[in-house]
Protein backbone atom coordinates (compact mmCIF):
# COMPACT_ATOMS: atom_id res chain seq x y z
CA UNK A 1 0.00 0.00 0.00
CA UNK A 2 1.47 3.57 -0.95
CA UNK A 3 1.35 6.67 1.42
CA UNK A 4 -1.16 9.35 0.82
CA UNK A 5 -1.22 12.68 0.23
CA UNK A 6 -3.34 15.04 2.12
CA UNK A 7 -3.79 18.93 2.14
CA UNK A 8 -3.52 20.93 4.98
CA UNK A 9 -7.19 21.70 6.09
CA UNK A 10 -7.32 17.56 5.53
CA UNK A 11 -4.70 16.82 7.28
CA UNK A 12 -4.64 19.09 9.89
CA UNK A 13 -8.38 17.81 10.99
CA UNK A 14 -7.11 14.56 10.85
CA UNK A 15 -4.17 15.19 13.74
CA UNK A 16 -6.38 17.24 15.39
CA UNK A 17 -8.93 14.49 16.05
CA UNK A 18 -6.37 12.04 16.98
CA UNK A 19 -5.02 14.56 19.51
CA UNK A 20 -8.02 15.62 21.02
CA UNK A 21 -8.32 11.61 21.52
CA UNK A 22 -4.78 11.76 23.21
CA UNK A 23 -3.84 8.85 20.47
CA UNK A 24 -1.16 11.60 18.62
CA UNK A 25 2.77 11.22 19.63
CA UNK A 26 5.06 13.97 17.95
CA UNK A 27 8.56 13.27 16.87
CA UNK A 28 9.90 16.55 16.42
CA UNK A 29 13.23 17.49 14.95
CA UNK A 30 15.62 20.42 13.66
CA UNK A 31 13.22 21.81 11.45
CA UNK A 32 11.27 23.02 14.14
CA UNK A 33 13.90 25.54 15.74
CA UNK A 34 15.52 26.14 12.53
CA UNK A 35 16.59 30.33 11.98
CA UNK A 36 15.12 30.42 15.35
CA UNK A 37 16.78 33.07 17.46
CA UNK A 38 19.40 32.19 19.75
CA UNK A 39 22.09 33.51 22.35
CA UNK A 40 24.27 33.85 19.29
CA UNK A 41 21.86 34.39 16.71
CA UNK A 42 20.00 31.35 15.52
CA UNK A 43 19.09 27.68 15.92
CA UNK A 44 21.34 26.45 12.62
CA UNK A 45 19.69 23.69 10.28
CA UNK A 46 21.64 20.42 10.07
CA UNK A 47 23.32 22.11 6.63
CA UNK A 48 24.42 25.24 8.50
CA UNK A 49 25.68 22.85 11.43
CA UNK A 50 28.07 21.04 9.18
CA UNK A 51 29.35 24.64 7.60
CA UNK A 52 29.78 25.91 11.08
CA UNK A 53 31.57 22.81 11.85
CA UNK A 54 33.86 23.31 9.39
CA UNK A 55 35.30 26.80 9.88
CA UNK A 56 35.43 26.07 13.56
CA UNK A 57 37.82 23.40 12.68
CA UNK A 58 39.33 26.05 10.51
CA UNK A 59 39.82 28.06 13.61
CA UNK A 60 41.62 25.52 15.45
CA UNK A 61 43.86 24.24 12.76
CA UNK A 62 45.11 26.11 9.34
CA UNK A 63 46.44 23.55 7.80
CA UNK A 64 42.76 22.24 7.07
CA UNK A 65 42.66 24.76 4.76
CA UNK A 66 44.48 23.16 2.08
CA UNK A 67 42.23 19.62 2.32
CA UNK A 68 38.77 20.78 3.21
CA UNK A 69 37.50 17.49 2.18
CA UNK A 70 39.12 15.70 4.73
CA UNK A 71 36.51 17.31 7.06
CA UNK A 72 33.50 16.27 4.56
CA UNK A 73 32.64 13.23 7.08
CA UNK A 74 31.48 14.14 10.59
CA UNK A 75 33.25 17.15 10.80
CA UNK A 76 31.28 18.30 14.27
CA UNK A 77 32.68 15.42 16.12
CA UNK A 78 36.33 16.72 14.66
CA UNK A 79 35.94 19.70 16.23
CA UNK A 80 34.87 18.01 19.65
CA UNK A 81 38.10 16.08 19.26
CA UNK A 82 40.35 19.08 19.03
CA UNK A 83 38.93 22.10 20.74
CA UNK A 84 39.33 23.23 24.06
CA UNK A 85 36.35 22.10 26.71
CA UNK A 86 35.57 25.83 26.88
CA UNK A 87 35.07 26.22 23.16
CA UNK A 88 33.09 23.37 23.15
CA UNK A 89 30.82 24.66 26.03
CA UNK A 90 30.30 28.23 24.35
CA UNK A 91 29.55 26.45 21.19
CA UNK A 92 26.50 24.31 22.70
CA UNK A 93 25.63 27.56 25.24
CA UNK A 94 25.67 30.05 21.77
CA UNK A 95 24.30 27.74 18.83
CA UNK A 96 21.44 25.88 21.30
CA UNK A 97 20.32 27.63 23.83
CA UNK A 98 17.93 31.01 24.64
CA UNK A 99 15.46 29.34 21.69
CA UNK A 100 13.10 32.31 21.07
CA UNK A 101 10.57 30.50 19.01
CA UNK A 102 7.38 32.02 17.10
CA UNK A 103 4.17 31.97 18.82
CA UNK A 104 2.34 29.55 16.60
CA UNK A 105 5.22 26.82 17.62
CA UNK A 106 4.62 27.90 21.23
CA UNK A 107 0.63 27.23 20.81
CA UNK A 108 1.95 23.92 18.91
CA UNK A 109 3.71 22.82 22.34
CA UNK A 110 0.69 24.59 24.56
CA UNK A 111 -2.58 24.34 23.34
CA UNK A 112 -2.25 20.93 21.83
CA UNK A 113 -2.50 18.41 25.59
CA UNK A 114 0.43 15.99 24.41
CA UNK A 115 0.90 13.29 26.42
CA UNK A 116 4.40 13.13 25.97
CA UNK A 117 7.18 14.26 23.30
CA UNK A 118 10.16 13.15 21.37
CA UNK A 119 12.70 15.20 19.81
CA UNK A 120 15.93 15.00 17.93
CA UNK A 121 16.81 18.32 18.80
CA UNK A 122 19.62 19.24 21.45
CA UNK A 123 18.50 22.93 22.09
CA UNK A 124 16.09 23.68 24.87
CA UNK A 125 13.14 25.34 23.03
CA UNK A 126 10.63 22.69 24.14
CA UNK A 127 11.35 22.19 27.84
CA UNK A 128 11.88 26.61 28.06
CA UNK A 129 8.22 27.20 26.03
CA UNK A 130 6.19 24.86 27.27
CA UNK A 131 4.83 22.82 30.71
CA UNK A 132 7.88 20.17 29.67
CA UNK A 133 10.30 17.79 31.76
CA UNK A 134 13.21 17.14 29.75
CA UNK A 135 14.33 13.70 29.86
CA UNK A 136 18.03 12.72 28.73
CA UNK A 137 19.19 9.62 27.74
CA UNK A 138 21.91 9.84 30.09
CA UNK A 139 20.14 8.04 33.14
CA UNK A 140 17.32 5.29 33.66
CA UNK A 141 14.34 7.61 32.79
CA UNK A 142 12.09 5.76 34.72
CA UNK A 143 14.47 7.33 38.10
CA UNK A 144 12.78 10.79 37.19
CA UNK A 145 9.98 12.32 39.37
CA UNK A 146 7.75 13.13 36.30
CA UNK A 147 5.93 16.79 37.40
CA UNK A 148 5.22 17.82 33.39
CA UNK A 149 4.78 16.11 30.49
CA UNK A 150 7.53 14.68 29.41
CA UNK A 151 10.11 15.71 26.44
CA UNK A 152 12.25 12.51 25.65
CA UNK A 153 15.48 14.57 24.19
CA UNK A 154 16.69 11.52 22.16
CA UNK A 155 20.23 12.87 21.09
CA UNK A 156 20.56 14.12 24.06
CA UNK A 157 21.04 18.22 25.12
CA UNK A 158 23.51 20.90 24.81
CA UNK A 159 22.72 23.04 27.95
CA UNK A 160 23.46 19.83 29.91
CA UNK A 161 26.63 19.29 28.02
CA UNK A 162 27.96 22.68 28.42
CA UNK A 163 27.26 22.37 32.09
CA UNK A 164 28.44 19.73 33.54
CA UNK A 165 32.32 18.10 32.57
CA UNK A 166 31.04 14.47 33.24
CA UNK A 167 28.38 14.74 30.23
CA UNK A 168 28.45 11.81 28.39
CA UNK A 169 27.85 13.84 25.17
CA UNK A 170 25.25 14.58 22.75
CA UNK A 171 24.99 12.04 20.05
CA UNK A 172 26.17 14.08 17.35
CA UNK A 173 29.35 14.02 18.77
CA UNK A 174 29.40 10.29 19.80
CA UNK A 175 27.34 9.35 16.67
CA UNK A 176 23.65 9.09 16.71
CA UNK A 177 23.11 5.35 16.36
CA UNK A 178 25.66 4.17 18.68
CA UNK A 179 24.49 6.76 20.85
CA UNK A 180 20.93 5.78 21.10
CA UNK A 181 20.94 1.91 20.83
CA UNK A 182 23.34 1.92 23.60
CA UNK A 183 22.58 -0.16 26.95
CA UNK A 184 22.33 3.17 28.84
CA UNK A 185 19.45 4.30 26.86
CA UNK A 186 17.23 0.90 27.04
CA UNK A 187 14.62 2.82 28.20
CA UNK A 188 14.07 5.41 25.98
CA UNK A 189 13.95 2.77 23.06
CA UNK A 190 11.94 0.60 25.17
CA UNK A 191 9.56 3.98 24.91
CA UNK A 192 9.64 4.60 21.95
CA UNK A 193 8.74 0.62 20.60
CA UNK A 194 5.74 1.02 22.91
CA UNK A 195 4.28 3.74 21.34
CA UNK A 196 5.07 2.55 17.66
CA UNK A 197 2.79 -0.08 18.45
CA UNK A 198 -0.24 1.55 19.97
CA UNK A 199 0.19 5.34 19.45
CA UNK A 200 -0.37 7.30 15.93
CA UNK A 201 2.55 9.31 15.30
CA UNK A 202 3.26 12.63 13.48
CA UNK A 203 7.13 13.72 12.73
CA UNK A 204 7.54 17.20 12.22
CA UNK A 205 10.31 18.75 11.09
CA UNK A 206 12.54 15.86 10.46
CA UNK A 207 13.16 13.77 7.49
CA UNK A 208 13.35 10.39 9.78
CA UNK A 209 16.24 9.22 8.06
CA UNK A 210 17.67 7.49 10.75
CA UNK A 211 18.95 3.83 11.08
CA UNK A 212 17.60 3.12 14.57
CA UNK A 213 14.22 4.82 13.70
CA UNK A 214 13.58 2.62 11.26
CA UNK A 215 15.15 -0.34 13.02
CA UNK A 216 12.95 0.74 16.23
CA UNK A 217 9.50 0.43 14.16
CA UNK A 218 10.27 -2.45 12.42
CA UNK A 219 10.52 -4.23 16.33
CA UNK A 220 7.54 -2.72 17.73
CA UNK A 221 4.34 -4.67 15.60
CA UNK A 222 2.17 -1.61 15.66
CA UNK A 223 -1.69 -2.29 15.47
CA UNK A 224 -3.70 -1.91 12.47
CA UNK A 225 -4.87 1.00 11.45
CA UNK A 226 -2.41 3.25 13.12
CA UNK A 227 -1.67 6.76 11.20
CA UNK A 228 2.09 7.48 10.89
CA UNK A 229 2.06 11.03 9.71
CA UNK A 230 5.23 13.30 8.34
CA UNK A 231 4.45 16.81 7.27
CA UNK A 232 6.52 18.03 4.22
CA UNK A 233 6.59 20.54 1.63
CA UNK A 234 7.72 18.64 -1.06
CA UNK A 235 6.27 15.15 -2.64
CA UNK A 236 8.89 12.25 -2.59
CA UNK A 237 10.61 10.94 -5.30
CA UNK A 238 10.38 6.87 -5.54
CA UNK A 239 13.30 6.24 -3.72
CA UNK A 240 12.12 8.95 -0.37
CA UNK A 241 8.95 7.37 -0.79
CA UNK A 242 10.55 3.83 0.01
CA UNK A 243 12.41 5.21 2.80
CA UNK A 244 9.39 6.75 4.18
CA UNK A 245 7.45 2.98 3.97
CA UNK A 246 10.50 1.71 5.59
CA UNK A 247 9.54 3.49 8.77
CA UNK A 248 5.23 3.26 7.70
CA UNK A 249 4.81 6.61 6.65
CA UNK A 250 1.12 6.26 5.54
CA UNK A 251 0.10 9.79 5.25
CA UNK A 252 1.51 12.89 4.10
CA UNK A 253 0.35 16.44 4.98
CA UNK A 254 1.59 18.59 1.86
CA UNK A 255 3.08 21.81 2.66
CA UNK A 256 4.02 25.19 0.57
CA UNK A 257 4.89 26.68 4.10
CA UNK A 258 4.61 25.20 7.51
CA UNK A 259 3.32 27.86 9.65
CA UNK A 260 -0.37 27.48 8.02
CA UNK A 261 -0.02 24.19 9.09
CA UNK A 262 0.83 24.30 12.75
CA UNK A 263 -2.07 27.47 12.81
CA UNK A 264 -4.42 24.96 10.89
CA UNK A 265 -4.11 22.14 13.74
CA UNK A 266 -4.31 24.49 16.81
CA UNK A 267 -7.50 25.97 15.41
CA UNK A 268 -8.84 22.14 14.26
CA UNK A 269 -8.19 21.31 17.66
CA UNK A 270 -9.53 23.86 19.70
CA UNK A 271 -13.04 23.97 17.71
CA UNK A 272 -13.27 19.84 18.31
CA UNK A 273 -12.60 20.64 22.31
CA UNK A 274 -14.93 23.63 22.24
CA UNK A 275 -17.56 21.50 20.03
CA UNK A 276 -16.69 19.06 22.83
CA UNK A 277 -17.09 20.64 26.06
CA UNK A 278 -20.36 22.09 24.41
CA UNK A 279 -22.17 18.80 23.91
CA UNK A 280 -21.25 17.55 27.44
CA UNK A 281 -22.57 20.42 29.58
CA UNK A 282 -25.83 20.09 27.09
Amino acid sequence: MGIRIVDIPEGGAIAASLALEKKLIPFIGSGFTAYCKSKRGYCPTVEQLREISRNLLIKFNDYLLEDLNEMDTYPLRKFFDIAPRSEVKTFFLDYFTEIELEQYKMDFLNVIDWPRVYTFNIDNAIETHGNFQALLPYTNYKNYVISRRPVYKLYGDAYHEALFDDCEGVSFRNGYVKNLTAKKNADFVESIGKDFASYNIIYIGTRITQKHIREIFQQSKPMQNLHRIIVRNTVPTPEEEEGLLAVGINLIILVEDFEPFYTTFVDCYQKLAANRASSESA
